[in-house]
């Protein structure tokens, strides 16, 4: 099992997550967009479309190209790409699960979620009705799609 923290826009399209968050780590890392993207083992085209759609959901440049000169060009993150980056690393690393529905109130359940994610689990006494609430949401949404 594997837990993620990812950004999505209104209409449900990744705006950012672990490989947007990889990607600019390694831009910081090396200097340059062309050697993360070789780290990584992905087109440059499709980095740069990544980057961009990203930055245009989010409303700023995450990374500034820097052109030629003596020692070559090269990218870098700018300082708002550099903030946004750290706290949502700061935000994933310090994740908690939050446990609704029925079983929540049994904590034997909590702990071995908790022991299987190797994260803090959380749950609260009226944990069933969110779980009853959350499944109510999300049943009322899909009908009105089919709609």
């Amino acid at each position: 099992m594997n837990i993620s923290l990812r950004l999505c826009g209104d209409d449900g399209q990744k705006i950012f997550g672990k490989g947007i968050a990889q990607l600019l780590r390694l831009i910081d890392t090396e200097g340059s967009m062309n050697a993360a993207v070789k780290r990584m083992g992905i087109a440059y085209s499709k980095a740069w479309k990544i980057l961009r759609n990203a930055e245009t959901q989010l409303g700023f440049e995450l990374v500034a190209k820097q052109t030629g000169g003596r020692n070559g060009g090269g990218s870098v993150l700018t300082p708002k790409g550099r903030s946004f980056l750290e706290k949502f690393e700061a935000f994933e690393s310090e994740s908690k699960v939050f446990f609704t529905g029925g079983v929540a109130r049994y904590g034997i359940f909590r702990k071995t979620l908790q022991e299987y994610l190797k994260l803090e689990v959380c749950t609260h006494s009226l944990a069933q009705y969110a779980g009853a609430i959350g499944a109510a949401v999300i049943a009322s949404e899909k009908q009105r799609v089919k709609q």
